[in-house]
């Protein structure tokens, strides 16, 4: 990762000679977190206090940095300035405090801070605390003063600067050396970035000219490589093994419509990640893909895929415009682990173990799958909410898209249109490989098929009857049955009981049960009953364009 990192900086300061490292080292403040700028410019007899609109930029000029209780340059953000958590008024003003006076001390005017804390104070106890103060010397900003200071301090407190001559781990170069990736790593990465300096501790040290690369890399990747993809819930950076003029550009300067409008491409993913993956396949580059979180305080890493081909990349943004499908459906399906009557659950590990298995091919538990998929289906059918949110077509494509990916055996056209189950099986004969497989699905058809005849007689009989409520059939279902050949028995008997109370004499449905119990006299004893289920149930929800025909011939007898 460092190491990929250093070579994007080095190629953003080979294009921009003037780029300049501390660009890369001060902190940066979003436009819409942060509505005016007091400017406290200090002369020698008095103190000036103004206020502007903000502007991202400044917190160049003014050397912000802060990170935990660390702080460096001549900017204040006063929407931290008071820690209202605290109950006295002195643990309140504290952490504020003492980053004021850090930056009246940076800037060298540490003799005026009671004279600008009164200020501060008294501007956050009338104004808007959205500000950002920095501190002006004779009108000057902090750059135009400290720049060379700044740059010290930071390679000294912050990068750890060692004494001494020492080896680059990253170019082999012997001089000034540093004991720091950039990146605060929580676990660490197995010891690999511990204290250099401990006798018990192995570690990294990076050189002067690989540490500005990385710095500049570092801030290039946040602004043009990373971006919060929405469907995983996480931030995601890609890491090109190489780069040049050409992977830039498709980096920076590729838009794409969003529903808002024009957008750059990697800000956020939502709508459109599946030109996002394709585009990144154009590339050409073997790429990382590094799942993370950050704060002030520590670089997290959830999961890293690494070296994902070009034509991975490419062929997985095919298959979600093929498929017409979001990996966020895809992901609630497949990995949900907990689903109550009120929410579907998943945790991050199980959704990062499916992007994996996705970006690499990896072969996933068939049956684990089928329980998830019919779990939910469950979920939404209670609620009757199945049809509304099209589960079945989402699961039959969920399942397609897996199979294209390699991680799923068996698929088949979810994206054609049948005449009837017998076109179906027929055209499909890699996936229906087993007389299970069909007994099951004609059995699920025969199911809705009963209850549609039943609401069709009972609506016939009885003018009043609401039409969507449901039939002694559904009521009487139960999803608790495991869906073994013995409850095969039992449903077909009960639809053969219903169609005798009800007088259904249609012989379609005839056909179906007969040829359901055929199918499954002939049973080969190799599917799961968590596959059986989604067999029923999507049979069940199909629907074939020899249909009209046939509910046209109900309605009219």
């Amino acid at each position: 990762m460092i190491e990929h990192i250093k070579n994007i900086g080095a190629y953003v300061l080979e294009k921009h000679p003037n780029e300049s490292v501390i660009n890369g080292m001060v902190n940066t403040i979003e436009s819409k977190d942060m509505k005016y700028i007091l400017l406290i410019n200090v002369l020698e007899r008095e103190i000036k206090y103004t206020t502007k609109d903000f502007e991202k930029d400044v917190v160049y000029d003014a050397l912000f940095y802060q990170s935990g209780r660390g702080a460096e340059g001549g900017g204040v953000r006063l929407d931290f300035y008071v820690d209202i958590s605290q109950e006295k008024i002195e643990e309140r003003f504290k952490k504020g405090r003492d980053k004021l006076k850090k930056a009246c001390e940076f800037c060298e005017i540490g003799n005026r801070y009671e004279e600008i804390k009164e200020q501060v104070e008294a501007y956050l106890q009338e104004k808007d605390k959205n500000t950002f103060a920095v501190i002006q010397v004779n009108g000057k900003m902090p750059r135009e003063l400290f720049e060379d200071k700044f740059i010290k301090k930071m390679y000294s407190m912050v990068y750890k600067s060692l004494p001494g001559k020492h080896i680059c781990h990253l170019c082999g170069e012997v001089g000034q050396g540093y004991n720091t990736t950039t990146y605060k790593f929580y676990t660490n990465d197995k010891g690999i970035y511990n204290n250099v300096e401990h006798k018990e501790k192995s570690g990294i040290i990076i050189g002067e000219g690989c540490l500005n690369d990385i710095i500049i890399g570092k801030k290039y990747l946040e602004e043009n490589l990373s971006t919060y993809w929405s469907s995983v819930g996480e931030k995601v950076m890609f890491l090109p093994h190489h780069y040049d003029e050409e992977i830039a550009n498709s980096y920076e300067k590729s838009y794409i419509k969003e529903r808002n409008g024009e957008e750059q491409r990697i800000t956020t993913i939502r709508l459109n990640e599946e030109e996002l993956v394709e585009e990144v396949g154009k590339t050409k580059a073997v790429t990382d893909m590094i799942f993370y979180e950050d704060d002030s305080k520590f670089f997290y890493i959830n999961h890293v895929l690494q070296s994902v081909l070009p034509s991975r990349f490419s062929y997985i943004g095919s298959l979600f415009n093929k498929y017409q499908i979001k990996l966020n459906t895809i992901l609630m399906y497949s990995t949900a682990v907990k689903i109550s009557s009120e929410n579907i659950e998943t945790t991050k590990k199980e959704k990062m173990r499916m992007i994996e298995s996705i970006f690499t091919g990896r072969k996933i538990d068939r049956n684990l799958f089928f329980k998830r998929v019919t779990d939910v289906y469950k979920h939404y059918y209670l609620k009757e909410e199945h049809k509304k949110y099209a589960c079945m077509r989402s699961i039959n494509r969920a399942y397609n898209f897996l199979w294209a990916c390699n991680c799923l055996e068996k698929g088949w056209d979810v994206m054609a249109d049948y005449k009837d189950y017998i076109e179906l099986f027929e055209k499909n004969k890699e996936y229906f490989d087993t007389n299970e497989k069909m007994a099951w699905f004609i059995l699920g058809k025969a199911y809705s098929t009963m209850v549609y005849l039943m609401k069709n007689n009972r609506n016939k009989t009885d003018e009043n009857t609401n039409e969507n409520e449901r039939t002694s059939l559904e009521k009487n279902f139960f999803f608790s049955r495991k869906f073994d050949y013995k409850d095969f028995v039992y449903f077909s008997n009960i639809l053969t009981d219903k169609a005798i109370k009800y007088n259904v004499d249609k012989s379609y449905f005839k056909k179906m049960i007969c040829e359901a119990k055929e199918y499954m006299a002939k049973k080969e004893n190799k599917l799961s009953f968590d596959e059986s289920k989604y067999l029923f149930f999507w049979g069940a929800d199909s629907y074939f364009k020899i249909e009209k025909e046939e509910k046209q011939e109900s309605e009219e007898e």
